[in-house]
């Protein structure tokens, strides 16, 4: 009854349960932020430092920028010095500032006296060689910042520092600095928050998530509706179409064997969508409601789907006028296959190993010229729909064997570093039942100048992508196969696996086949940074960039 408080929106267990799960994630979305704003105004920046500056190329305004450097505040005692490095042949402005330390500063005070391979304790210097155009920023240790963060700070100055602009490029590598340095992410903050931004992020997702899953439900629902609709409709038509299917060859018996799947199936929807109340309000919302809607139109669509592959095997066996439509989609899976196997045997010539695929290459183009072929045969009489069938049956067997004999010559000649890992890959995409694999056909094609597109849902032969091909699957994952109309074993009449599965795994279980460090064509880019001393045994933190 929809006319007690709260039914008419679902229930008032369906309106409560949307209401706690949207108060709760919204909670942990907002943790996040407030425990960080916490934490932040908890280790605000408080410190001024000691400023000093050796302006030794003349290009600052020492007293300006001494007043707005002292203005900065860090959140550790900070001695902040800044070198300006005459010349313009400056190579390495880091040896240069270790030079300068070691020779022109009493006592070397930039240098810690514990450890003289460092700079010492709460020292932050900031360089530039406004004439070598070059950038560079050192701390002492217990200030150390990440290579990532010294580039951060460097950046931060090179638009100034481009403009001629050497005061505003020092301040705002300052500023950068404070911002960076010692900013209480210790290492159990960065796991906290880390953590916390983890469980944000993870319940942002499922709020805009659970808001959407309301009406995309609903309209799963009706789209499920409709598509069972159509099948109830075309019900009859089916098995009418089956009986135009004869029984005394494979492909024809298999289609008859799976007409049983498709009559339980039939049945077994019908009676879920009895049972099913139509949801409203709130119960969109329901994870039990979600879950039945997706089974149901699954479910139903595949349904569908058995009712178009029954409708083409109709077709074609009996040669209806529209019969060439049904063999291109046939022909669909094996063309991928075929591509594949071409573009295995290019990637080869193009690499390294010494391997060739021309004897394949070859292969490929005689099994287009003969599917070219087919057509004609079939519109004659010369060939059989059946017959027909089982010339792509071998063909996609042969493909197969073609690329594993390829791909075993690629894994042999492979000597180079992961091939050991991209060979247990290869193996293990080799052995893995294809009901248990993600591959699936593409439904589209490009070869020897020609391109296509089909529907792999909808073949008479089985490939992954078949609305029934879990039931078709053994005990031990391989695909079964019919003989006299029953089903017995798992090979095709061409004694090749009647699932058959995109030859593309394989290649992909590889790596795409080419081992990458030995492919030929490799390049490298440079970098402006710098993070060496010149030799010697100096190890502080720092670096320095172009500008």
């Amino acid at each position: 009854m929809r006319n007690a408080a709260g039914v008419g929106l679902g229930g008032f267990r369906a309106v409560l349960s949307f209401f706690i799960h949207v108060g709760v994630a919204s909670i942990l979305v907002a943790s996040p932020f407030v425990v960080d704003n916490w934490y932040s105004q908890k280790h605000a920046p408080r410190y001024e430092p000691v400023v000093e500056i050796h302006d030794e190329a003349n290009a600052l305004d020492v007293d300006d920028l001494e007043a707005d450097l002292k203005e900065v505040r860090f959140r550790k005692k900070t001695h902040l010095a800044v070198l300006t490095v005459p010349g313009q042949n400056v190579v390495n402005l880091n040896a240069e500032v270790l030079k300068y330390a070691e020779t022109q500063m009493a006592g070397s005070p930039w240098i810690s006296k514990d450890n003289p391979n460092y700079w010492r304790d709460g020292l932050l210097i900031l360089a530039v060689a406004p004439d070598g155009r070059k950038v560079g920023c050192y701390v002492g240790e217990d200030l150390k910042i990440s290579q990532e963060s010294q580039a951060d700070i460097q950046d931060s100055a090179k638009d100034h520092f481009r403009a001629k602009d050497w005061n505003g490029g020092v301040k705002s590598m300052a500023e950068r600095s404070a911002d960076l340095i010692a900013n209480g992410n210790t290492p159990q903050r960065t796991v906290f928050l880390l953590t916390l931004l983890g469980v944000g992020g993870v319940a942002t997702v499922w709020l805009i998530w659970y808001v959407w899953s309301g009406p995309n439900t609903s309209k799963k629902y009706m789209i499920a509706r409709r598509t069972f609709s159509r099948v109830v409709y075309g019900y009859e038509e089916t098995i009418s179409r089956a009986a135009l299917v004869p029984d005394d060859n494979t492909h024809g018996a298999l289609i008859l064997s799976r007409c049983r799947w498709f009559d339980s199936e039939y049945t077994e929807v019908s009676r879920m969508w009895n049972e099913l109340p139509e949801p409203y309000g709130f119960q969109w919302y329901v994870g039990a409601t979600r879950r039945s809607v997706n089974d149901l139109k699954e479910r139903s669509e595949a349904l569908q789907l058995f009712e178009t592959i029954v409708s083409h095997a109709a077709i074609l066996f009996s040669r209806a006028s529209d019969w060439p439509a049904v063999w291109d989609n046939e022909c669909g899976p094996v063309m991928e296959d075929i591509q594949a196997l071409v573009h295995l045997c290019r990637e080869a010539q193009r690499s390294k190993v010494a391997v060739d695929g021309d004897e394949e290459r070859e292969w490929a183009a005689l099994c287009l010229q003969h599917l070219r072929r087919l057509p004609a045969c079939l519109r004659e009489g010369s060939v059989t729909p059946s017959q027909a069938l089982s010339e792509l049956d071998k063909i996609s067997d042969g493909v197969r064997v073609r690329v594993d004999s390829l791909m075993a010559r690629i894994v042999e000649s492979d000597g180079s570093r992961g091939s050991s890992r991209r060979r247990r890959r290869y193996e293990k995409m080799k052995s893995e039942p294809p009901a248990n694999t993600m591959s699936r056909y593409e439904g589209k094609w490009e070869i020897a100048g020609s391109k296509g597109e089909y529907d792999p849902r909808t073949t008479i032969r089985v490939n992954p992508g078949t609305p029934d091909v879990a039931v078709l699957m053994g005990v031990d994952g391989g695909a079964v196969d019919v003989t006299d109309g029953v089903v017995r074993h798992q090979f095709s009449s061409s004694g090749g696996p009647i699932c058959h599965t995109p030859v593309s795994s394989l290649i992909v279980g590889y790596s795409a086949a080419i081992p990458s460090d030995i492919s030929a064509g490799s390049g490298s880019g440079g970098s402006s940074s710098s993070g060496g001393y010149d030799g010697g045994g100096f190890s502080g933190t720092g670096s320095s960039s172009s500008f």
